[in-house]
């Protein structure tokens, strides 16, 4: 007989060659696993770098550079008048821009040259001798003698500043009123009695009879006039003015010396005394305020160091007391205050020179402007000024157009040009007036922000490339200025200042506002033709963007 095995069964023998196959499938997978887990993250760099539009030797260059794959950096000319930049990835973009700069000195060329001839010009001012006085007498338009001789015009006692002050006034007394229904008239009885009992503001006026009491004057106020000097030294002594003028006082300083004057007294309010014992009601007007106490010493009223009392007196100022039913009384008054001398006028027949001369230009400006995560791509168009007759301009191109939109603009900075002026001279002013020398001369540069990365670096300032600098002035070099200024303050002669004419060996010394020696850039000049530098032109404009 046969036996057979039920259906769906597997034999051990098949059982094992499947487990056989399994192992073997894992085995060849355990060492590509592996291999995955120990191999290294991939680092990804981020991109840094400069594109930078320039102009250099008369043409534009275009120069790009980055961390990545152009750390040595690539420049080439530009024939087109432009420069174009497609965005990398990154994530920040700082667009900057800058004009060109303004000639300097512009007509200072060829036979027209720096020069000076000695002149005299008329200089005059007025000094406030109220609370501006520090900050007028330290202004820079203000001649230095004026400082350094102030103090001697107090030599003349009679050229004392002169202060009026007026010591507030107190406020008057109210006055008082008591309106009372009127019962009778001329032994007739008002009809109209009984109709004012309830509201006595609205009875007729023939039903009314009217108590009043009158408030007291203020008292009387004073006025002082005091004389002092003004203080002021350079490296001294220098008076601060103050004052203060209101209900509570009339003050006023100078330096450490002070008068205050306090208010007149407060008049007393009307007073009606009125009961069912006192009939009819007892009118007191009230009593006038103290007046103002004159004197030459402290007391309630005054208090005064250091000052001189030329004038005082008592005003006959009293604020009138309100009316019983009449006018109101009158608020305090505030004091008042005044220098009745004026400003302090100062004068001079001032040396001076008749110079021809040129500034320096102003420089580009300068735009910045920073996106963020630009689409990869993007591109710019770059436009710097050639010269300051134009401006740098930056557009960015429409994605969908693909029309260029300006997204930002540098102008350019202003020529300055030859001057003939006639210009004060003063101690220290040589080689040339300090109204002007050295920094007026000297052309200013822009500052360009240029992110130089590790492994690149910025063409702009490797070459030393001065975009939207301005071009330098030119100056004579004064060496001797004749004569004697009569300085003049407040009518007193203060001094007399001679200018005396410079040793050869200090004029050897005299140096041009760029420390080099006068003469340079010129072909040939005689010792007393000296000058420095002459018409230049500013330096071309440049765009850059670092990312």
């Amino acid at each position: 007989m046969v036996i057979r095995r039920k259906a769906g069964g597997f034999t051990l023998a098949e059982i094992l060659i499947t487990l056989v196959i399994i192992g073997f499938v894992g085995a060849l997978g355990i060492p590509m696993l592996g291999q995955t887990k120990l191999k290294k993250p991939v680092e990804i760099k981020a991109v840094h770098g400069t594109m930078e539009c320039f102009y250099s030797g008369g043409y534009l260059w275009q120069y790009e550079a980055n961390n990545g794959n152009n750390k040595t950096g690539k420049i080439e000319q530009r024939l087109d008048g432009a420069c174009y930049f497609a965005a990398p990835t990154a994530n920040f973009f700082v667009m900057q821009a800058i004009g060109a700069g303004g000639g300097g000195a512009v007509g200072m060329i060829g036979s027209n040259k720096p020069w000076y001839r000695n002149a005299t010009v008329e200089i005059s001012g007025n000094i406030p001798v109220n609370e501006s006085f520090l900050l007028s007498i330290t202004d820079k338009d203000v001649p230095d003698w004026v400082r350094k001789e102030w103090n001697k015009q107090w030599n003349d006692t009679s050229k004392y500043v002169e202060y009026e002050l007026d010591s507030p006034l107190g406020a008057s007394g109210n006055g008082a009123c008591l309106p009372m229904r009127l019962d009778s008239y001329e032994n007739h009885y008002n009809d109209c009695s009984m109709e004012c009992v309830t509201d006595i503001d609205n009875c007729p006026e023939y039903c009314i009879t009217r108590f009043a009491a009158d408030g007291g004057n203020s008292g009387k106020g004073a006025r002082y006039t005091v004389r002092t000097k003004i203080y002021f030294e350079p490296d001294g002594i220098q008076d601060y003015i103050s004052w203060v003028a209101n209900t509570d006082e009339t003050t006023l300083k100078v330096g450490d010396r002070y008068i205050t004057l306090k208010p007149s007294g407060t008049g007393q309010d009307g007073v009606i005394e009125y009961s069912d014992y006192i009939y009819p009601p007892r009118e007191i007007n009230g009593e006038r305020g103290e007046d103002f106490q004159i004197s030459n010493y402290a007391n309630t009223y005054f208090e005064m160091s250091g000052l001189q009392i030329f004038n005082k007196q008592l005003l006959n100022n009293a604020q009138k007391g309100g009316k019983g039913c009449g006018d109101s009384n009158k608020a305090a008054a505030p004091g008042k205050i005044k220098s009745t001398t004026g400003d302090i006028p100062y004068y001079t027949e001032s040396l001076a020179i008749e110079a021809n001369f040129g500034l320096a230009g102003t420089p580009g400006e300068s735009v910045r402007k920073v996106l963020e995560k630009l689409p990869k791509g993007t591109l710019f168009k770059l436009v710097p000024a050639e010269n300051n007759s134009t401006s740098s301009k930056l557009y960015i191109q429409d994605e969908e157009s693909g029309n260029w939109q300006l997204l930002m603009v540098a102008q350019s900075g202003s020529d300055s040009y030859t001057r003939i002026e006639t210009i004060p001279v003063e101690k220290g002013d040589l080689p040339f007036p300090r109204i002007y020398y050295p920094d007026a001369f000297r052309g200013q540069t822009p500052e360009l922000l240029i992110a130089t990365g590790a492994g690149y670096e910025s063409y702009i300032n490797r070459a030393y490339i001065t975009p939207g600098r301005s071009g330098s002035g030119s100056h004579p070099i004064v060496s001797k200025v004749e004569g004697t200024a009569v300085h003049s303050i407040n009518g007193v002669i203060t001094g007399h200042e001679k200018l005396d004419s410079l040793s050869v060996e200090d004029v050897n010394s005299l140096r041009c506002f760029d420390t080099s020696q006068p003469g340079d850039g010129w072909t040939a000049f005689a010792p007393e033709d000296r000058v420095c530098g002459q018409q230049w032109p500013g330096d071309p404009g440049a765009i850059v963007i670092a990312y």
